[in-house]
């Protein structure tokens, strides 16, 4: 199912489990271990995009019924100059899920070196496609993209300087970044999938997400790398109510506001870029014991987080899971990440009836 992980249970605002399993690759040679780097996938909508929104949201630069246009003058004229900034982050804004534009750029993959030179095509494309019919939820790639874009529009840097500015570097996160290749000494960084059709090799130190890649790697929708315990401090922070070792990081009314649901009168399970339990039915996303406050978010490359503040629990999972090939699913299919979410909740009633029975 994958070759290698890392996995950190949260308790009470405290790691109370770290353990690193596996390889790199398959081939039993270099191990995982607390410094490997895995490509987070989608996991960067939450611990990027909807950080730094979150952010601009308590500084007063945005609202949250703003309409993304208002801020990203290049979507006024077009079929989404009405699409709101909780609509996308909510995916309920009528966008499309992705496409593969990556197969109009099909003969540029193998020698492009990762920069920015069709990051304003990708845009404009995504700009361009047309809008589903019905106004209902639809988990979409194109909406943190254009979410991304407006980050950058209003703050004048690109995410990542606006991350590391207001949260990477203040919280001494140094594994957590775009673009591992840029940072030299790639040795400890998960290889992805062997892309044997766009870039025809092993993707290693790029982001494997065919669009942010093409984008230069900095994306709203993909593009982090991080070890699992940087992505724990993120964690804690947000369980903690927007405080870090003594330093506020967000108010507590903010994150309350963004992992809540918005849209849940149409069906809409999900928060402001979390994603959150089923409303009425059994989620096979996550535990089964999760509570409604639950929330969390899976990335395609076989990367997971899932926090409960009511029960005080939170899981990191990371793997890669997409090496060397992106099919099948196993990883998905053995239902691995959400049976180890269940386990600790099961070990967590046998120590309150443990303790019940001392007493």
């Amino acid at each position: 199912a994958y070759p290698g992980s890392q996995v950190i249970v949260i308790r009470n605002g405290e790691t109370i489990y770290k353990r690193n399993y596996g390889y790199l690759r398959y081939d039993s040679i270099d191990r995982v271990n607390d410094s490997t780097i895995y490509d987070i996938a989608s996991v960067s909508k939450v611990v990027g995009t909807t950080l730094a929104i979150m952010k601009l949201y308590e500084d007063g630069k945005i609202d949250l019924d703003d309409r993304i246009s208002k801020h990203l003058p290049s979507l006024k004229r077009t079929n989404k100059r009405k699409i709101t900034i909780k609509q996308a982050l909510s995916h309920n804004a009528r966008l499309r899920s992705w496409a593969p534009i990556w197969k109009d750029y099909k003969d540029e993959g193998e020698n492009f070196a990762g920069d920015t030179r069709y990051k304003d095509d990708v845009v404009n494309k995504i700009i361009k496609s047309n809008l589903n019919r019905r106004s209902e939820y639809l988990y979409s790639d194109f909406g943190f993209i254009l979410l991304g874009e407006m980050i950058e529009e209003i703050t004048k840097m690109n995410m990542e300087e606006y991350l590391n500015k207001h949260f990477y570097k203040p919280m001494e996160l140094k594994n957590m970044g775009y673009n591992a290749w840029k940072k030299g000494d790639i040795s400890n960084v998960a290889p992805t999938e062997n892309d044997t059709v766009f870039r025809k090799k092993e993707v290693l130190g790029y982001v494997h997400d065919q669009t942010a890649f093409l984008m230069g790697g900095i994306a709203g929708h993909a593009g982090l790398f991080s070890n699992a315990m940087d992505v724990s401090e993120i964690i804690k922070m947000l369980l903690n109510n927007g405080e870090y070792k003594g330093e506020r990081y967000l108010k507590e009314s903010t994150i309350r506001t963004f992992i809540a649901r918005h849209y849940e009168n149409r069906k809409n399970r999900r928060g402001l870029g979390f994603d959150k339990p089923l409303i009425k039915d059994k989620s096979p996303h996550c535990s089964k014991y999760a509570s409604q406050e639950s929330y969390g978010h899976s990335g395609f490359t076989g990367t997971y987080f899932w926090s409960d503040p009511k029960n005080k629990l939170s899981i990191i999972f990371l793997s890669n899971r997409v090496h060397p090939k992106t099919s099948p699913n196993m990883l998905s299919k053995l239902d691995i990440r959400t049976n180890i979410n269940d386990l600790i909740y099961e070990i967590k009633e046998i120590e309150k009836a443990e303790e019940t029975r001392e007493q």
